[in-house]
């Protein structure tokens, strides 16, 4: 069974504060905006989202608008499924 995407959540916020990368959860809620990455991140001065997912799930058409208005504003977008995908974005 894949594992849950608060189990994926916690291993990378984990990572993340080991590594010492600021970060911020983004909180999901009725006065939130639909699609934002799960988390906001600053890596090497760049802003950062980071979509937490299961293995085998994509995002949401949602979130694929809004992964599209950061990366057209200059910053990057990652889909993280595990944190071995961490290094996707440049941490290693």
């Amino acid at each position: 069974m894949p594992p849950l995407e608060g189990t994926i959540r916690r291993a990378v916020i984990k990572e993340l504060r080991r590594r010492g990368v600021y970060h911020i959860p983004y909180p999901a809620g009725p006065y939130a905006r639909r699609g934002v990455p799960d988390l906001l991140a600053c890596i090497g001065g760049r802003f950062v989202g980071i979509e937490l997912k299961r293995p085998g799930a994509e995002p949401s058409p949602h979130q694929l608008l809004e992964h599209g208005r950061i990366e057209a504003a200059g910053g990057s977008v990652f889909v993280v499924r595990s944190v071995a995908d961490l290094v996707q974005i440049g941490l290693e």
